[in-house]
């Protein structure tokens, strides 16, 4: 009797006839067969299937019986565990085999690997005597490292599944020990990157049940009929890592996608939209496929539909590549934009996708400091304080809140304008009344009075300029502040004369403001030098709301109506 055990390793999956096995070994094999059937016999082991072989090995099998090896029925599993108790190295209780039972399913290997981590773990201690095991040592070994240790053979299970069911095994394995549904099934799926369940997949779990016996039917779903297999494949094989396998899940797409390759790499990108649009028909989940495509689209200068299908493709899987590729879109995207608010909303997804996004961060600022300086032109501080602090802008915002406290004096001042003309006229009637009363009597009092009143109080809006000595790095260059107080009512100041004082005679007056270029004040005279509004928009170029604002020239404030 020959035992050949995992024969299906003899047989390539490339061409047959470049098989060393195929050409010498197979043909000889032939022969042995069928030399003395009663004297010479053969048992063939494979791991897959006889129909998944090439022509010429399955041409070994052709009249030879069949039979199936699968997970070990519940007691055939207690005599395997038992064959301690036969050469007397270890005793089992039925509750420490119910436990084992739980963990393995019958699974020959894994219940022979799990069993033999218990007999090591408890003589590690060198036992004096016939040990029994306990639920302890079963607990030490579930939660040690038995999953690594049965790596190896497992990977050789894992890696014969075909792609669609390496997808699905993964799905239901992350999924946990409960059953799951179809419909939970396709919901886990289309939230890891599978936007359609093609053929493939709705048939990937029959074929875990029927031909790999991994998963079994049961309350209306499916579940892992091996518990500890099911936590190798969540922990070895989880779902975020098993997508790659969406790509080859239909071959037809696949090939489609690699000559779509080639015609992108000689920059046919006619030729290479069409393979790309046959391929994702074929096969939708491919990701190879609709990057690619975005890529093409982009390089037609068509960023909307590739920023849409990567936000498509990015919204099932959110890999580090697909949301580079999905910046590089949106950023090309943000540029053909006409309107303020399309493009505010792109860099803000941008940003969304990458918080420190250089290009999008620095765009995105810009359009609400426009927004900030054109509420402020307008005297919208409200908005232009709002556009600001969404921009981050500490300057702008100081600058818009002096511009407030500004107009807040202004508004006071017009509030105790009639209280001031009122204390004015009254403290000039108890200053100067009596006497009057005395000389004249009251009715030529009240005359004199009122014609000596409205020749004295102002009819028209009075600036008061304020100025202050400042200190500066040289004894002999006198500096100044002038600054605008408060007036009765919003005014249009048309020129501003500075008369320096006779013994400190000023050669030489500037204004500024910000960031624009010092204005010389026009002298008139050896003592009067001017600046009129007129001049300083001519100079800057501009018309606005100016502030003079600088600790080493003349300061000034000019409000406009």
């Amino acid at each position: 009797m020959l035992l050949f055990d995992e024969f299906d390793v003899l047989d390539g999956s490339t061409n047959e006839n470049e098989q060393p096995a195929s050409i010498v070994f197979f043909p000889y094999l032939r022969d042995l067969l069928n030399i003395d059937q009663q004297r010479l016999n053969f048992v063939f082991v494979i791991g897959r299937k006889i129909a998944d072989m090439t022509t010429i090995a399955k041409s070994l099998f052709r009249t030879a019986p069949t039979k199936r090896v699968s997970l070990l029925e519940h007691e055939d599993t207690v005599q395997l565990i038992r064959l301690s108790e036969t050469n007397k190295t270890l005793n089992w209780t039925d509750k420490v085999i119910d436990k084992i039972w739980q963990l393995t399913s019958g699974h020959p290997y894994l219940t022979q690997q799990f069993c033999s981590r218990v007999w090591e773990k408890i003589y590690e201690k060198n036992p004096n005597e016939l040990p029994t095991v306990t639920l302890k040592e079963i607990n030490a070994v579930e939660q040690g490292n038995i999953l690594e240790s049965c790596e190896n053979a497992l990977d050789w299970l894992w890696n014969g599944l075909p792609p669609a069911e390496k997808v699905v095994a993964s799905a239901l394995a992350g999924a946990g020990a409960k059953a799951i549904t179809e419909a939970q099934l396709k919901k886990i799926l289309n939230n890891s990157g599978v936007r359609m369940m093609i053929q493939s997949l709705h048939n990937a779990p029959r074929i875990l049940s029927k031909d790999w016996d991994l998963i079994e039917p049961t309350d209306g779903g499916y579940r892992f009929r091996v518990e500890l297999l099911r936590r190798w494949i969540a922990e070895y094989h989880p779902l975020s890592q098993v997508q790659v396998e969406l790509d080859s899940i239909e071959p037809v797409a696949d090939n489609l996608f690699n000559v779509a390759q080639k015609f992108y790499a000689l920059r046919q990108f006619d030729a290479t939209l069409d393979r790309l649009n046959e391929a994702v028909t074929f096969n939708p989940n491919h990701v190879g496929a609709n990057l690619l495509l975005a890529d093409v689209l982009l390089a037609r200068n068509e960023p909307k539909a590739a920023s849409d299908r990567l936000e498509e493709l990015y919204l099932y899987k959110e890999s580090a590549d697909i949301r580079e590729k999905l910046i590089q879109a949106l950023l090309a995207l943000a540029q053909n934009l006409k309107k303020e608010n399309e493009q505010l909303k792109t860099y803000e997804r941008i940003l969304e996708l990458e918080t420190d996004q250089l290009e999008a961060k620095m765009q995105w600022q810009n359009i609400w400091k426009r927004r900030g300086d054109l509420a402020f032109y307008k005297e919208d501080f409200k908005g232009a304080l709002k556009a600001y602090k969404k921009a981050k802008l500490d300057g702008k915002i100081a600058q818009v809140n002096r511009r407030i406290e500004q107009r807040n004096q202004l508004k006071r001042s017009k509030r105790h304008k009639t209280e001031r003309r009122k204390a004015f006229i009254t403290s000039m009637m108890n200053k100067y009344l009596k006497n009057i009363l005395r000389i004249a009597g009251f009715a030529f009092a009240l005359g004199i009075s009122y014609y000596w009143f409205e020749s004295s109080i102002p009819k028209e809006p009075i600036v008061i300029l304020e100025v202050k000595p400042l200190k500066t790095a040289f004894d002999n260059v006198p500096a100044y502040s002038i600054t605008g107080a408060v007036a009765d009512k919003p005014y249009l100041l048309e020129s501003v004369k500075i008369y320096p004082h006779s013994e400190n005679m000023v050669k030489q007056a500037k204004f500024k403001y910000d960031v624009h270029p010092r204005i010389d004040l026009v002298k008139k005279s050896d003592a009067v030098y001017s600046m009129s509004k007129d001049s300083l928009q001519q100079a800057l170029g501009i018309e606005a709301h100016y502030q003079f604002l600088t600790n080493e020239h003349f300061v000034f404030y000019l409000l406009l109506p």
